[in-house]
C-alpha cells in the first residue's frame, strides 16, 4: 500500500493530466476571432495537400492537436481507474513511473517547440509521479 502522501500525490497527478486534456479541447476548440494573417495562414493550411496525400496541413493539425487532448485525457482517466482499482503499491510505482515519463516527455516537447502552456500542468506531474514513483510502500 503506498503511503497516504504517496496516493495523495498519485490523484493529484492523474487530475493534472485530466485538466491537460480538457485545457486543450477548449484551446483548440473554443471559438475566437483570427485576425486577418491568421485567417491567411488558415486559409492557405486548408488548401494546402501535404506531400502526394489527400490530408492538407490544417486536417493534420486539428488531428494532432484532438488526439493530444484526448489521449492526455484518457491517460488520465486510466490512471484514475487503475488506482480505483486497488492496484498494489508496486504496480501504482510503476504506472507512476509511467506517467512521470509521459509527462515530463510532453513537457520537454511543448518547451522545444515553444508551445508552453502544457508545461504548467505537464511539468508538476512529472514532478508529482517521480516522487510516487521513488517512494516506499507501508504495510498495513
Amino acid at each position: 500500500m503506498l503511503t497516504r502522501m504517496h496516493s495523495r500525490l498519485f490523484v493529484a497527478g492523474a487530475t493534472l493530466f485530466v485538466l491537460t486534456g480538457i485545457a486543450h479541447a477548449v484551446g483548440q476548440f473554443a471559438p475566437s476571432e483570427l485576425g486577418l494573417g491568421e485567417r491567411a495562414l488558415v486559409a492557405m493550411m486548408r488548401a494546402t495537400p501535404a506531400g502526394s496525400s489527400s490530408m492538407t496541413y490544417w486536417n493534420i493539425l486539428m488531428d494532432w492537436g484532438a488526439m493530444y487532448g484526448l489521449m492526455s485525457l484518457c491517460f488520465g482517466l486510466a490512471l484514475f481507474a487503475v488506482k480505483r482499482a486497488g492496484a498494489e503499491a508496486r504496480v501504482l510505482r510503476a504506472f507512476a513511473l509511467v506517467a512521470a515519463i509521459a509527462a515530463a516527455g510532453q513537457a520537454a516537447i511543448s518547451l522545444a517547440y515553444r508551445t508552453p502552456p502544457p508545461v504548467f500542468l505537464m511539468a508538476p506531474a512529472a514532478v508529482l509521479f517521480a516522487i510516487v514513483a521513488a517512494g516506499r510502500d507501508v504495510r498495513d
